[in-house]
């Protein structure tokens, strides 16, 4: 699958480099086929380094945001503190997972986090798809104050084989 990826400026952490390289080339190695989450998770329980064992799905992870919120990262690892959040549905809610991870930054839960989208998003009575990729990149920058995160990274996925320019 056709994969690119964008690192919010300021991650200098190597290790949060390597982990979100670690999960673009596990998407890289994989078919769109609607199943990323479950796929995902298990190419990377797969990897050999240190990071591949401790990735959980995170309905296994009850009220890790706190007490009753209802609310879980769709993957996560206890060992590098780092949420994977996948958006496959409209782009008007790209913000929500962007204040799921503020809450898991206010509550010291996450140090790095990775969003996953599709590079862009048809819905079913659109003709063409709508630009998703830069749209949560964008989301990012004009949320960059309440974020507070440095190491984030956003990784698009090509839902529909397009060939067209993101960004």
């Amino acid at each position: 699958m056709k994969v690119k990826i964008y690192i919010r400026k300021g991650s200098k952490n190597k290790k949060f480099v390597k982990i979100a390289e670690q999960v673009s080339n596990a998407l890289k190695s994989m078919s769109a086929d609607g199943r990323i989450k479950e796929r995902l998770l298990e190419v990377l329980r797969k990897d050999k380094s240190n990071l591949g064992a401790a990735w959980q799905d995170g309905d296994e992870l009850l009220n890790i945001l706190g007490k009753n919120s209802g609310h879980r990262f769709d993957i996560y690892n206890w060992d590098t503190k780092t949420a994977i959040e996948i958006e496959e549905s409209e782009v008007k809610y790209i913000w929500k997972d962007f204040v799921k991870l503020v809450i898991g930054k206010r509550r010291k839960r996450l140090e790095n986090a990775i969003l996953i989208c599709p590079l862009y998003y048809k819905g079913k009575s659109m003709k063409t798809p709508v630009p998703f990729f830069s749209t949560a990149i964008n989301t990012s920058k004009f949320m960059s104050d309440l974020l507070w995160m440095e190491n984030l990274a956003i990784i698009g996925y090509d839902k529909y084989n397009t060939e067209e320019q993101v960004i």
